[in-house]
């Protein structure tokens, strides 16, 4: 009440909220000294020179000051007039003394750990730390299994909330000193599961713009033997309109699923999603137009496809209608050989018999003369018998 004729006792004691909420009080009036950037920075000095213990209590983790802001990332004299604050004579919360100076090997440590069980604000870093460490370590143990080819690589929503961790200034190879030298391997692992996840997709992206381009140009093909130029390029065009809806609705169900895994980390890190969701939104921006070109070069390839198709149709059609002509003359000039075959066999067959005739012809004009020249005392039988055998040749000679 600021009388001070009044001496302290019990009831000003208990006015106060005792020493665990007097000494918080106390430490809440310090931080209300610094402005927000500042704030940021004794948030993570706390989070460096305290750590929960096996037993889930928190614990003193003293460390040196040139250590501190290297794992910080800022210069010591930044960290001096912060810690200077804190162990001010009628303050004490930070050691050493506030008459001992400080330099970069100074070790830094919180008076009493005490601290952490009566200032509500530190037991909450220390919890956040926690938090942050446990993914860390699960995080260390997936990039080992993985290494040993014994798991994974991770997906979401474990995936967006690793990417989320290492995007946390905090988070570097400095800080994980404190706690094992597996950084490195673990950061190459979330690397890893991003570009597998990126491939994935656009893996997927490949294949659907793959079928749709099939598609497209199965259907030209076919409609592109039996129908004019003017209606292959109007089907083109068609195509390329659907293409490109559909091209849209997945860009578009891209950019949803894309929002909502960012608002699933909002809590987290709020300035590094908006930051995140404005380089995806640049990206899908991007695939956006160069699918626009793919699919607009995709048509005029259909148009021309379709073009070839139809003078290969037409080749085929000219080579059908000559195949035909040439069969046609063959089968004329098969009927003429024909016909020329059997007048030749005629000719023959009418020779040959004409042969025959000279043949009997001559044969019975031999056996007349036979006949004639026989003595017609002796031999009149044998004469009677030649000439009547020369008759008989003579008639199938069929001569005059």
């Amino acid at each position: 009440n600021g009388n001070i004729s009044i001496p302290i006792d019990i009831e000003h004691y208990e006015f106060i909220g005792g020493i665990k909420s007097a000494m918080s009080n106390h430490l809440e009036e310090v931080i209300g000294e610094f402005n927000t950037e500042e704030l940021v920075l004794i948030e993570n000095i706390f989070k460096t020179i305290t750590v929960k213990g096996a037993d889930n209590r928190g614990v003193r983790r003293p460390t040196r000051l040139d250590k501190i802001a290297s794992i910080l990332e800022v210069n010591t004299s930044d960290l001096i007039k912060i810690i200077d604050a804190f162990r001010l004579s009628d303050r004490g919360f930070i050691m050493p003394p506030s008459n001992v100076k400080l330099n970069d090997d100074t070790i830094i440590d919180i008076s009493h750990e005490s601290l952490m069980r009566v200032w509500s604000r530190l037991m909450h870093w220390v919890d956040e730390e926690q938090e942050s460490l446990s993914l860390y370590y699960r995080l260390c143990e997936s990039a080992e299994l993985y290494n040993k080819g014994k798991s994974g690589l991770w997906r979401d929503p474990d995936l967006a909330l690793g990417l989320s961790w290492l995007n946390v200034k905090r988070h570097t190879e400095e800080w994980s000193k404190l706690y094992n030298n597996q950084f490195a391997d673990a950061k190459q692992f979330l690397r890893a599961s991003k570009e597998n996840l990126d491939f994935e997709q656009a893996d997927k992206l490949r294949k659907k713009r793959i079928f749709q381009t099939v598609l497209i140009a199965s259907s030209i093909a076919l409609s592109g033997l039996t129908i004019y130029a003017f209606l292959q390029k109007n089907s083109a065009d068609i195509a390329t309109k659907k293409a490109k809806e559909s091209s849209k609705k997945a860009v578009e169900q891209a950019s949803i699923a894309q929002t909502e895994k960012l608002n699933a980390i909002k809590q987290k890190s709020i300035a590094e999603i908006q930051k995140k969701k404005a380089e995806v939104q640049a990206e899908i921006a991007e695939k956006e137009r160069t699918n626009a070109l793919d699919q607009k070069r995709n048509a005029v390839k259909q148009s021309e496809i379709a073009n070839y198709q139809r003078l290969v149709a037409l080749n085929e059609q000219k080579k059908a209608e000559q195949a035909k002509q040439q069969t046609e003359k063959a089968l004329k000039a098969a009927n003429e050989a024909n016909k020329a075959r059997n007048i030749a066999l005629k000719q023959a067959i009418s020779s040959e018999a004409k042969a025959q005739q000279n043949k009997n012809y001559a044969l019975s004009k031999s056996v007349a003369i036979k006949s004639k020249l026989l003595n017609p005392k002796n031999e009149s039988d044998l004469k009677v018998a030649l000439s009547r055998e020369a008759l008989d040749i003579f008639k199938k000679s069929k001569r005059p």
